[in-house]
């Protein structure tokens, strides 16, 4: 078995306190000397605080002060202790200890005696030794701390969820109506249930074994303080191999007192998880219903956190590539809006800056680009050009000139020069491209440009042929 110190609070419900007993307050001006700065005290001679646990040793902790008288201790209804609290103001004072006791069941009773001295006794926290995992067990112990929004907590009845800074997570559910349970489900050797106590009498259900009813000191409401992380159940010696079962159950009824639960921790030897669970959470089943469903929520958690900082921050690469990628095609598309923009511009040059023109008897022609279809121009009077086909292998669309033009002089270098520079056009070689003018064929005289280009090229101007031209 492994050994492990722990510790809890004078709130806990766990501590069983009959007579009058109440909370110690900040009106004490020695109230931050006590552990977490809480302590349940009485004056009143006869009132008992018990406690009943499965442990190896216990001790008990409390203040020795001017107005503080003795106490006894009595454990397993052996002999009686009888203790002094009577001092100058010393504080988490070993009241009374027991040690090497058998790992099995005890009940310790701790009461007021008063004395002449003071009739004050105070409880500030207890510590019990205990031992985990199987019988022979000697290795390390691992933890599994369940949330309260765990899938493996389970709530029936009315509980609300609620934001708390001092739990754990920043979250708890909290009940005032009677009968409202909570079920927890695990594997392991021991389970501790932790919830932000206020008084609410409860009772707790291992296994289906009988209940056990659990309460605070009976403090009115209006004094009763808040303690988060309050211990509310213990239970060891535990069937590791075994899916378990713990249920709070409600019983206010009219005290409105309310009852949270906050989470629980699970232990269980590490050569258990290592040999039958291959995570580190312990493969619980659990029960389909619609309030475990409603239980669970989004919540933060340090590892939450942790995830949430990388995710954002992966998050925020992949949105800077997305709008890479969209800021390219934008750019693509501004470019290439741009360029049919450039080549629809085109068709607002006229006709006649377009066609071969013509001298009195000698036709200088130049080789026509590969340009979009153009509109057609007012009616002619002079030597129209009606087509020019184009061969099957050209590439992009046919070449279609303006139905009609009026022949003119040549176009100067200049016009020629302004007219190639906003042209896009295809050279293609090894093709004959018969001209038609008024039903005479002239051909061009075939030139090897070299290998197919697509780019801007100027035209050529070298390439002559004789001809009468139309009258």
């Amino acid at each position: 078995m492994t050994f492990l110190n722990f510790t809890f609070q004078d709130p806990s419900p766990l501590i069983n306190y009959a007579g009058q007993w109440v909370e110690g307050t900040t009106n004490d001006s020695f109230a931050g000397r006590y552990s977490q700065g809480s302590f349940t005290v009485t004056s009143v001679a006869g009132t008992t605080a018990t406690l009943t646990f499965a442990g190896t040793s216990i001790t008990i902790f409390g203040g020795k002060r001017p107005n503080h008288g003795n106490y006894s201790a009595v454990l397993d209804d052996g002999p009686e202790f009888v203790g002094d609290g009577n001092a100058d103001n010393v504080f988490q004072f070993p009241l009374w200890n027991a040690q090497n006791l058998s790992n099995s069941q005890h009940t310790v009773v701790l009461t007021n005696v008063p004395t002449g001295q003071g009739p004050f006794l105070d409880v500030d926290f207890i510590s019990i030794g205990r031992e985990l995992g199987p019988p022979g067990y000697n290795g390390p112990i691992s933890n599994v701390t369940l949330d309260d929004e765990s899938p493996f907590v389970v709530y029936n009845g009315s509980w609300t969820p609620s934001f708390s800074s001092s739990a754990f997570n920043l979250s708890l559910h909290g009940t005032t109506e009677q009968g409202s349970t909570v079920s927890v489900f695990f594997q392991g050797s021991s389970i501790e249930l932790y919830g932000s106590y206020l008084g609410a009498p409860f009772q707790v259900n291992l296994d289906n074994q009988l209940p056990r009813e659990l309460a605070g000191p009976d403090v009115p409401l209006d004094l009763q303080q808040d303690h988060p992380q309050t211990l509310l159940f213990l239970a060891d010696g535990l069937e590791e191999n075994k899916t378990h079962a713990v249920t709070l159950t409600n019983s206010a009824s009219s005290s409105g007192r309310p009852l949270f639960f906050d989470f629980a921790v699970v232990r269980s030897s590490q050569k258990f998880f290592n040999e039958n669970t291959p995570s580190p959470n312990p493969d619980f089943t659990v029960p389909t219903t619609a309030a475990a469903s409603s239980a669970v929520r989004q919540k933060s958690s340090t590892g939450a956190i942790v995830g949430g900082v990388i995710g954002g921050v992966a998050g925020v690469i992949i949105l800077a590539f997305i709008g890479f990628i969209l800021f390219r095609r934008s750019k693509y598309y501004h470019q290439s809006s741009k360029r049919s923009a450039e080549d629809g511009n085109m068709n607002e040059v006229s006709s006649s800056d377009l066609v071969p023109q013509f001298r009195a008897s000698t036709l200088t022609p130049y080789v026509l680009p590969n340009i979009p279809s153009a509109p057609s121009s007012s009616s002619h009077t002079k030597g129209s050009i009606s087509s020019i086909p184009v061969s099957s292998r050209q590439d992009s669309s046919s070449i279609s000139l303006p139905a009609s033009s009026t022949a003119y002089a040549p176009p100067s270098s200049q016009r020629l020069s302004e007219i190639s520079s906003s042209l896009t056009e295809t050279v293609s070689t090894h093709h004959q491209l018969p001209i038609i003018i008024e039903g005479s064929s002239y051909v061009l005289q075939e030139q090897d440009a070299g290998r197919l280009v697509q780019t801007r090229l100027p035209p050529m101007y070298n390439d002559h042929w004789q001809g009468t031209a139309p009258t």
